[in-house]
């Protein structure tokens, strides 16, 4: 801490001595929470929000249901309704999750409260105020139940809190949203990147599409099951489409590389034990043949210690990815060569939520380790190698893949109210296989895909831990910005509707 700044003492430690610290109801108009009445779920309309779809700073709009507009219009009090730039905070089960609302057409249930900020505020940095470790702490303490929490409007509102000037509000809030936003946008590619594989996965070896594609240009017969496929086929043109696809993910691969084409089959048999058309030449298989999977070690509470080999454990693996932040570690003297993880081993989760959870926390997830450091595996995590010509870039689009996905939830076995799954599951069950040759071609595309991914993954690890360092530092004036940095940082609503 500077020695030129004066200090004021808080029941967070010190803080600037020019900054308010005052209850937070101060700077706001509003605190309340949303509905307690049933409503009406639609595939289409306006989305209801709960305390699970909102989760590091965002609202999962993906994972929250919906409901009519009639129902959105006549059976809600405004205060289920939150405006553009109010603050949300889940206040049951996970509490303490915040983030603020960025378009219209929502409505909160009663595990979200919301607080609509006055002009003293800058609704972004209220959010990073609250989620700040300092404050998660007071929001913890303050919470009551011992197996479902519940924090109550009464308390958050009287919880005091030290906040600057508007002016420093902003400039705080500039600097973490650019390294915020940085993060964002390697998500968005990543994102994009996983879609790309995934289509070509799905488009050679779950449509057919090549064959189907060789089979027609051949006149060859094309099973029924299949015929509604081969309509699309020949739907396309027979030009790449714009912007160029070399590998046939776009359009048709007869045309955009038919080297590559000719790799593949122009025609079909019926497969017993799989039930279904697969392309000649193909073959099903288990897994069991192929792979070998290993548990992690089950490390006791007391082995694990702020340095040492780090272990990764179930909180880590995420679909097509490993956070490697909040790591815990034990002394090497425990790490058994045969727990270790290598790069490009691929990673699968044991136990986990059905479809009652995000699919961040389902069982089975998979995800490819990439870094070149040694990492042990917990217990309920297991490493999968291959033992055959399969490649873990193949194995990983197809264990990642929604059908798999259903069928370890679906086949799970339950213990404490989570779902498991066993080796023996994973490794018992019958797959296609196609000929080495197409694998291998997958694979060269893919791969070169796969590294694009992992280096967005190190940025996006580097970045997340400077913004982590850097939040509570700014947050407690421990850390000051420049005075011209905060001259140029002027933020509107709408700019913080674009921040957002």
């Amino acid at each position: 801490m500077s020695e030129n700044i004066k200090w004021q003492k808080t029941e967070l430690g010190s803080i600037p001595a020019e900054w308010n610290y005052e209850p937070l109801e101060s700077y706001f108009d509003l605190i309340t929470y949303g509905f307690t009445n049933p409503m009406p779920t639609v595939e289409e309309g306006h989305f209801m929000l709960t305390a699970k779809d909102i989760k590091d700073g965002r609202i999962l709009y993906e994972t929250a249901r919906r409901t009519s507009k009639e129902a959105f219009n006549n059976l809600l009090t405004p205060k289920s309704r939150p405006h553009v730039n109010d603050v949300l905070i889940t206040k049951d089960g996970s509490i303490g999750r915040v983030a603020v609302v960025d378009r219209k057409d929502i409505c909160i249930n009663q595990s979200v409260a919301v607080i609509r900020p006055n002009k003293r505020i800058n609704p972004l940095f209220m959010r990073y105020l609250l989620e700040s470790p300092g404050y998660q702490k007071l929001i913890e303490r303050d919470a009551s139940g011992s197996t479902i929490k519940h924090i109550y409007i009464t308390r958050i509102n009287k919880m005091l809190v030290g906040v600057p000037d508007l002016r420093e509000q902003n400039g705080i809030v500039k600097a973490i949203h650019d390294l915020t936003r940085k993060i964002e946008l390697n998500r968005q590619m990543n994102q994009t990147l996983e879609a790309m594989a995934q289509a070509l996965f799905k488009s050679w070896f779950v449509d057919f599409d090549p064959v189907i594609d060789n089979a027609l240009e051949k006149g060859n017969d094309i099973p029924e099951a299949l015929q509604a496929r081969a309509e699309k086929r020949k739907a396309l043109t027979k030009s790449p489409p714009e912007g160029g696809v070399s590998a046939g993910r776009g359009g048709r691969l007869l045309n955009n590389n038919p080297a590559l084409a000719a790799l593949f089959p122009s025609s079909f048999e019926y497969n017993e034990t799989l039930d279904k058309w697969i392309p000649e030449g193909w073959e099903d298989n288990t897994l069991g043949e192929m792979i070998q999977i290993q548990n992690g070690f089950a490390f006791k509470s007391k082995d694990f210690r702020s340095d040492g080999v780090p272990v990764l454990k179930i909180k880590n693996v995420k679909p097509n990815r490993v956070l490697y932040h909040g790591i815990d570690h034990v002394e090497e003297s425990l790490a058994n060569d045969k727990y270790v993880v290598r790069k490009g081993e691929l990673l699968i989760t044991m136990t986990g939520n059905r479809y009652d959870g995000t699919p961040d926390s389902w069982v089975g997830k998979v995800a490819m380790f990439d870094r070149d450091e040694i990492y042990l595996v917990n217990q309920r995590v297991a490493k999968i190698t291959t033992n055959s010509a399969l490649s873990n870039e193949y194995l990983l689009e197809l264990l990642s893949s929604f059908d798999f996905q259903l069928y370890f939830i679906n086949n799970s076995t339950s213990s404490g109210g989570q779902a498991n799954i066993s080796p023996d599951l994973i490794k018992n069950t019958h797959v296609l296989i196609p000929p080495i040759s197409q694998i291998t071609e997958f694979t060269k595309i893919t791969s070169e895909t796969r590294k694009k991914i992992w280096e967005n993954n190190n940025q996006t690890e580097t970045l997340t831990q400077l913004r982590d360092t850097l939040l509570p530092q700014l947050i407690s004036g421990k850390v000051r910005l420049p005075a011209e940095v905060i001259a140029k940082a002027v933020v509107s609503e709408e700019v913080i509707e674009q921040m957002n």
